[in-house]
């Protein structure tokens, strides 16, 4: 090769690379790289490592993007479960534990390793544009087993383990149990944890606490519930998911807090309480068999700012309450069994309904027995329902019912807006239904959307005077 040809073929050489480099970058994508250690020098080859599109379409993060008071924002770390969904690519870690993910796609990814009897890792955002990415180091830790067994001593469940309970195991009273964020609680089937001492469950937003089925499958009443006795501490759950049991949390003490939980694949109530004052707010309800919430306290619960979606009962269940507040929920797809709906109170006064939005439920409110003026049914929205508000009686037909409506907005009801059914529990006890828009102006039209005295002996629904239009306070006000 002649000397002065050199230069030419070197600059041809850079020119090339540098082409190349823009051309390979027009599609975008790149290569995930990584390692994987295992506990106790186990050795790291083999372990399954996979990347999962990471998207927010579902409906319920739809809802919450457009309302955000209500529930929580959408996390990946709250929402992800691999055995969900369909992984994008995947590959296995080597001798040493390392791993190449080769042309991905550009594009948002959840990145999940896993192996046998050692579960798997927090999820971890994988971002892709146009450039290789290396993820930090991860660490899998060997599972901690379970059977039928008492804890008699303070325990701490460590941050990213996992522990498979193969039986019920109880929480001793003057015992309790810590769990660390990121940590990852596997039930095997019809097993439970029953609590008599103190469950103190705090996840971050970064790293929820995750209680699940132990098989790799996720489907509900795989196993039971995680049950507070009466004479245990009030529970105290942050940033948690609960998911594939029969009842998410049963509890029968008094008082507690559920905040930023995620409550998915229950198949009868997502909690129960029986104790006094529970605090739940901020939780998500969805594909829950029976009813999100089911209260029967003595007085000042709060159900605040949650969105119950496709709860096939009800959203909310007050029963026999002195005194609380359900304030700023979303209602949708509630009593998609065809006869029930959002919201069903009973046996209770002084109960405030009070700017909540119901959409595409059967019923709104469903009233049994007992539930006198005291109850404010106030600034709610009713749309794309059967019917508003049917004022009913429960079995044992304990008395008469009449809350009071004031502020509402119904808008495209099918049946009607206020139905008056047990007339024979329910007379000398008019409806105080001011101050109420019902889809029209027409006094006529409005009387056609209540069934209540003109229809049949029935306590009248006091319409006047009405709105011309939805209140600006109706539904939910961030």
């Amino acid at each position: 090769m002649k000397r002065e040809a050199f230069p030419l073929i070197l600059t041809w050489l850079i020119f090339s690379l540098v082409l190349a480099g823009c051309e390979s970058g027009k599609d975008g994508g790149g290569r995930v790289s990584g390692s994987v250690s295992l506990d106790g020098g186990t050795s790291p080859a083999g372990i399954t490592v996979e990347l999962f599109a990471s998207g927010s379409n579902e409906p319920i993060w739809a809802i919450q993007s457009s309302h955000p008071c209500i529930g929580f924002p959408y996390s990946p770390a709250a929402h992800f479960d691999w055995r969900l969904q369909q992984p994008s690519y995947g590959t296995t870690t080597d001798a040493g534990g390392s791993f190449s993910i080769a042309d991905v796609a550009d594009g948002i990814y959840i990145l999940c390793a896993r192996l046998d009897s050692f579960g798997w890792n927090s999820p971890v955002t994988v971002m892709v544009q146009g450039s290789d990415v290396a993820v930090n180091p991860i660490s899998l830790h060997r599972e901690t087993t379970f059977s039928f067994q008492s804890l008699q001593q303070n325990t701490t469940f460590e941050e990213d383990h996992h522990y498979v309970f193969n039986g019920t195991v109880n929480v001793d009273v003057g015992v309790t149990l810590s769990i660390n964020p990121g940590a990852v609680l596997r039930f095997a089937q019809d097993q439970r944890m029953i609590v008599k001492g103190t469950l103190i469950a705090n996840g971050t937003p970064e790293k929820w606490i995750v209680w699940t089925c132990e098989s790799d499958t996720v489907i509900s009443a795989h196993w039971y519930m995680v049950q507070f006795t009466s004479a245990a501490t009030a529970p105290q759950f942050s940033y948690n998911r609960m998911e594939g049991m029969d009842q998410a949390v049963n509890s029968s003490t008094s008082g507690g807090s559920l905040d930023h939980c995620f409550f998915r694949k229950v198949n009868a109530e997502g909690v129960t309480v029986s104790g006094a004052a529970p605090q739940i707010r901020n939780c998500i309800f969805y594909d829950v068999g029976g009813s999100g919430t089911k209260v029967n306290v003595a007085s000042s619960f709060q159900v605040e700012s949650n969105l119950f979606y496709t709860n096939d009962a009800y959203g909310v269940v007050i029963y026999d309450c002195d005194g609380g507040n359900v304030r700023n929920n979303w209602f949708e797809q509630c009593g998609i069994r065809g006869y029930e709906g959002a919201a069903n109170i009973l046996l209770s006064n002084d109960v405030q309904f009070a700017r909540n939005r119901i959409t595409d439920c059967y019923h709104g409110i469903y009233f049994g027995s007992k539930c006198d003026s005291t109850n404010l049914i106030q600034a709610n929205y009713f749309t794309d329902v059967f019917k508003g508000i049917l004022v009913g009686f429960t079995p044992d037909n304990a008395g008469a019912s009449y809350p009071t409506l004031h502020y509402n907005c119904f808008t495209n009801v099918e049946d009607y807006c206020v139905q008056v059914a047990s007339c024979q529990f329910n007379k000398n006890h008019n409806l105080q239904a001011q101050q109420n828009y019902w889809g029209t102006v027409s006094e006529s039209a409005i009387n056609e959307c209540i069934w209540d005295g003109q229809d049949e002996d029935c306590p009248f629904v006091i319409i006047t005077s009405f709105l011309s239009s939805c209140p600006d306070s109706a539904g939910i006000t961030c």
